[in-house]
This record gives C-alpha cells, sequence and structure tokens, in this order.
C-alpha cells in the first residue's frame, strides 16, 4: 500500500481538476465500459494471467505508476476506486484476500482525497445527513463483510461476488444514460 497511497492522492487532485472540465456522458459511459470489462474477466478467467514481475522495486514502481492513474479515474468519476486497486493488487501478487484487505485500506485514501478535494475545489454542496447515514452503512457492512470473508467464503467466492457487483453497477450505469 505505501508505494501506492501516496500517488494515487495525487491523483485524486488531478482527478478533481479534469472532472469539471469533462463531459459527464463520456465518463459514465467509459466507467461502464471499464466494469463490465472486469467483472467479465473476473467471472470468465479463474486467475490472472499477468503478472508485475517479482522483483520488489519493479511492482512498488507498478504500483506507485498505476496509482497515481487510479486516484486520477476515481477522483474523476467519483468512485473509491476498488474497482482498479483490486486487480492491480492480484496483477503484482497478492492472494485474493490479502488484495481485498489492501485494497479497502487504500480506497479509504483514495476516497478521503477525492472527497476532500471535490469538496474544496469543486464548490460542492455536502449534505451532512447523507453523508452521515451512508458512513454508517458502510462501516456496519464493511464489519459484516470482513467478518462474513476471513472466516466463512473462499478466495473465489468472493471474485465472483465483486464480478457481480461490478456487473450491476455497470449495468446500472448504462441504464441511468438511456
Amino acid at each position: 500500500a505505501s508505494p501506492i497511497i501516496p500517488t494515487s492522492i495525487l491523483g485524486a487532485l488531478a482527478g478533481t481538476y479534469l472532472a469539471r472540465r469533462t463531459d459527464t456522458e463520456i465518463l459514465v459511459l467509459l466507467l461502464s465500459i471499464i466494469l463490465s470489462i472486469a467483472s467479465i474477466r473476473i467471472l470468465f478467467f479463474s486467475r490472472i494471467d499477468f503478472s508485475a514481475g517479482t522483483a520488489i522495486k519493479e511492482q512498488m514502481a507498478i504500483g506507485a505508476a498505476c496509482g497515481f492513474l487510479v486516484g486520477i479515474i476515481s477522483s474523476l468519476v467519483g468512485i473509491g476506486g476498488g474497482t482498479f486497486i483490486m486487480p492491480l493488487l492480484l496483477v503484482l501478487g497478492f492472494e485474493t484476500k490479502n488484495a481485498a484487505a489492501t485494497s479497502a485500506f487504500i480506497v479509504t485514501f483514495i476516497s478521503f482525497s477525492g472527497f476532500l478535494f471535490h469538496l474544496l475545489f469543486g464548490q460542492q454542496q455536502m449534505d451532512v445527513s447523507i453523508l452521515f447515514y451512508a458512513g454508517v452503512a458502510a462501516f456496519i457492512g464493511a464489519q459484516a463483510g470482513s467478518r462474513l470473508i476471513f472466516k466463512r467464503t473462499s478466495s473465489r467466492t468472493i471474485e465472483r461476488m465483486f464480478a457481480l457487483v461490478l456487473l450491476f453497477v455497470a449495468g446500472k450505469l448504462l441504464y441511468g444514460l438511456l
């Protein structure tokens, strides 16, 4: 996580800047395509055939560069980044359960940075009640999910659940464009 977090925060700053200058429909379409491809890969291919290599320095450099890109994309389209961080960590050689936990940690920084930058520079209005209820729901869901994932669920089942969520989100986004 250490090479990815600082570069993803810088990427979130860049994404906030770009978000004000990019057509929303193009962003939604791009995100939908990326999510669909990611979910199909997870559902139909049991493992990632590409590996970033075994040298730690090489993995850290790839992680840092990709972290910057994930920060940009995440802040640009308003997502946490787990959709991209999870596959990145799998490519870097993480086991699925470790990738899920590490991804959740990294996404905290990406999400908070994007939120803060959009609030400070994007001239966004914040509804504190929605923020509070969404935060409570996310916290409860994270606690339940972590207990379920690490004690009762196989790695492949986690991957399939993640893929189905991605496919659902992609479908919902595309439906919203119609």
